[in-house]
């Protein structure tokens, strides 16, 4: 993920040929999404005292979003470039919270 969170602001700019400071703001919505899901998945797992149904979800999230990454066309509308990037943020802030809620058991 962090490869994706590096490699991205380099596709804006190479192939959609933006500037740096435009191309790095398209990452905070995802980041913001990240957190988010972050935050839920704490508040899910306290609620229901399971972990493996949102470890699931998150690594269904991350692997859909890096497939929709992979497959990102040119040409698009500027917003929808950042919902393709959005589903991969959700599941790594949901894998996050797992890693650390795994590292205190």
């Amino acid at each position: 993920m962090n490869a994706v969170t590096f490699n991205i602001p380099l596709y804006f700019q190479a192939v959609l040929l933006e500037s740096a400071t435009s191309s790095g703001l398209r990452l905070i919505v995802p980041v913001i999404c990240a957190s988010a899901a972050g935050t839920a998945t704490g508040f899910l797992i306290t609620w229901t005292r399971r972990l493996k149904w949102l470890l699931v979800w998150g690594t269904i999230f991350l692997c859909l979003g890096t497939a929709g990454l992979s497959m990102m066309p040119r040409g698009l509308p500027h917003w929808t470039y950042i919902l393709f990037i959005i589903p991969s943020n959700i599941g790594q802030g949901m894998q996050f919270l797992n890693k650390i809620l795994d590292t205190k058991n």
